[in-house]
Parts: C-alpha cells; sequence; structure tokens
C-alpha cells in the first residue's frame, strides 16, 4: 500500500484541483480521504468527517450501501459498458421505464447522460433543434436567473449566473437573458415576463434549478413561485391577430416608430436630469396624452393609406405601439434626446433589456 506522504507528494505533483486556488492549495498539507462508512468519510489517519455535500451532490444515499455496492458489482461481472448508439441494454430499459412513470403527463422519452453539465448541454441543443425543426430559426436564446449553476462545459456557463465562477470565460460563451435570483422573487416574475413580451420570438427555453440554488448561495424560492413562473413560460405572449387589412397593418408598423420616439422625448424631458421646470412640464401626464394622440394620428393614417381605422386599435396599431415604447430603439432614442444628448453621439444597437 502507498504510504500516505507519498500519496500527499503525488497530489501536489500532479494534480490540478476544480474550483481550488492552486497557489494556496500548493501550501498546503492535503487532506487525504481513504475509506468511507455511511454518512462519513475517514481520512489517512482515522479521522472521521460528516460528508455534509454528499460529494458534491452525488452520493444521495451515502457510502457503502450494500444494496447498491452488490448491483454495481452484478452489473460489471455482466458487462462494464455498452453504447446507446443502435443498440440497447436491460438495465437502461427498465430503468427509464421507471423515470417515466414518476415523471410529469408529457415526458415520453429518457436520455442519458454522464454527468450534470453534459446533460444542460443536450437540453440546450434540444430546445435549439425543436425550434429550429418548427422553422424558428431566431428562437435560439435562452433565459436564466443570476446566481444559477448548471454546470462548468460552455453552454453550461453561458446560462449560469454566477461571474466569480465564470467571468473570464465571457468571450467564449454566447448570450442569454439574465433574471434575478430567487432571492427577490416578484422582481424575477416581472422581469420574466417583460423578457417574454418583448423577446419571446428569439426565446427557446428557461433553465433554471428548481427550488433551490446551492451553489448560488442556498437560495429558496418562496411559496408559489414556481407556480408562477410555469404560468407565464405556459403563455403565448405575441397573440395571434388574423387580418385582410394589409395596407392598414402596413402603415402602423412604419409610422409606430415615430410616436415611440416622441413618447420617449417626453419621458426624457421628464428625468432627473432636466431641470425642475422643465419636468414639471413634460411629467409622465405629458407621455400618456402623447400616447392617446399618437394612436388618434395613427388611426387617420391607416384612413388616408385606404386602411381601415380599426386597426389602430388591434394588435398591429396600440399593441406594437406599446411594446415599442415600452423598450424599443426607437423610444430610447426620444429618451436620450429628451435628455440633452446629442444625435451624433448616441449609439443603441439594441432595444432595452430587463436585465
Amino acid at each position: 500500500m502507498t504510504s500516505s506522504t507519498k500519496i500527499k507528494s503525488y497530489d501536489l505533483d500532479y494534480i490540478w484541483h476544480p474550483f481550488t486556488q492552486m497557489k494556496e492549495y500548493l501550501k498546503e498539507d492535503p487532506l487525504v480521504i481513504e475509506d468511507s462508512d455511511g454518512v462519513y468519510l475517514i481520512d489517512s489517519d482515522g479521522n472521521r468527517y460528516i460528508d455534509g455535500v454528499s460529494s458534491l451532490w452525488v452520493n444521495i444515499h451515502g457510502h457503502k450501501v450494500s444494496k447498491i455496492n452488490k448491483a454495481i458489482k452484478n452489473q460489471v461481472d455482466k458487462i462494464a459498458h455498452s453504447t446507446l448508439l443502435g443498440v440497447t441494454n436491460p438495465s437502461a430499459s427498465l430503468l427509464a421505464k421507471k423515470l417515466i412513470d414518476i415523471s410529469p403527463a408529457g415526458l415520453k422519452k429518457v436520455f442519458y447522460s454522464g454527468d450534470g453539465a453534459s446533460a444542460v448541454e443536450v437540453a440546450l441543443k434540444m430546445a435549439f433543434q425543436y425550434w429550429l425543426i418548427k422553422g424558428k430559426k431566431r428562437k435560439n436564446n435562452f433565459v436564466c436567473l443570476k446566481d444559477g449553476y448548471h454546470g462548468d462545459t460552455l453552454g453550461a456557463v453561458s446560462v449560469g449566473g454566477i461571474d466569480v465562477f465564470h467571468s473570464t470565460f465571457k468571450p467564449l460563451l454566447f448570450k442569454s437573458y439574465k433574471i434575478p435570483s430567487y432571492d427577490s422573487s416578484d422582481n424575477t416574475i416581472a422581469r420574466l415576463e417583460s423578457i417574454l413580451i418583448k423577446k419571446a420570438d428569439t426565446i427557446a427555453a428557461l433553465i433554471m434549478e428548481p427550488y433551490v440554488q446551492a451553489a448560488g448561495g442556498i437560495k429558496v424560492a418562496t411559496k408559489g413561485y414556481l407556480k408562477k413562473i410555469q404560468k407565464l413560460i405556459s403563455t403565448n405572449y405575441y397573440n395571434t391577430e388574423i387580418s385582410k387589412d394589409i395596407n392598414g397593418v402596413e402603415t402602423m408598423g412604419a409610422i409606430k416608430n415615430i410616436y415611440a420616439m416622441l413618447v420617449g422625448a417626453s419621458l426624457g424631458l421628464s428625468g432627473k436630469s432636466q431641470k425642475f421646470k422643465i419636468r414639471d412640464k413634460y411629467y409622465h401626464n405629458t407621455s400618456s396624452a402623447l400616447l392617446s394622440k399618437s394612436l388618434a394620428e395613427m388611426k387617420l393614417f391607416s384612413k388616408k393609406m385606404k386602411g381601415l381605422p380599426q386597426t389602430a386599435y388591434g394588435l398591429a396599431g396600440i399593441g406594437d405601439l406599446y411594446v415599442s415604447v415600452a423598450g424599443g430603439r426607437n423610444s430610447q432614442l426620444g429618451k436620450y434626446l429628451g435628455n440633452g444628448h446629442k444625435l451624433s453621439l448616441i449609439h443603441i444597437s439594441e432595444p432595452t433589456r430587463p436585465y
């Protein structure tokens, strides 16, 4: 048996430990775990430690559980590994049946993965490919939570929310929409709803840790939180309205941006950076009045362009105008101008986003 001293020496010489500041670790005397017993880990000197994190959440049944050990040994005596690429095996099929039996309705298939991060990668690909097959190529973005943790592969990191772990790798990651953590549940719901309203046509899926954010600080969701999330993501925020009024719909789409800019300018003039006299004159009531006037003019424009006046009151009119005012680039441009910024110095590449 190799001595504990040699094991420690080999460890310091050859192992790069995960989530470890190696410069500091190399100054320490390594703790060598070489045995276990139920909930306990036992080091090379016989000291016992309660395994409070279940060896990072994977040994949830404890150590040396005779029933589990026996099943593993029996399986290894038959075959250690067999691919599922075009073939199957009894263990995989029987377990899949049991998992589906206890899963919510609608979940009908099991995909086996070697670890959590790999499972997340597969889930992201599945969501992306689903919408691709449906012909919705723009639905390639994901919504995730700040302080969330889903693994350390690039896809999993892209939808993670712990900057101290992953900020170094930002240039390698794809963009995701991040909403507040569980510790501000009402704010999370509001932000998620706002993103879904503005970006529903680009979102492939929402990924989150159900109920507890572990690595993010053991943050527990409030009662009813997940039900609210479920209700939001089960709703179509972009409703379809069929219209034969092509002239009216096209007119609404063309001119609503001008009105969004005007309302934005009014909001800029009522901002804190303005003098009180200006703020008092252009307060939020002005924005409301402009919105009302804008709708009235959109109705007249529609009629002038041989469209139907009532189109202004539908999703193509007031619906589209509201979304543009709430966070579109044109309303942002107007707001900047209202705040006194020069047009030549303003650059807005994307709409305002609630994250």
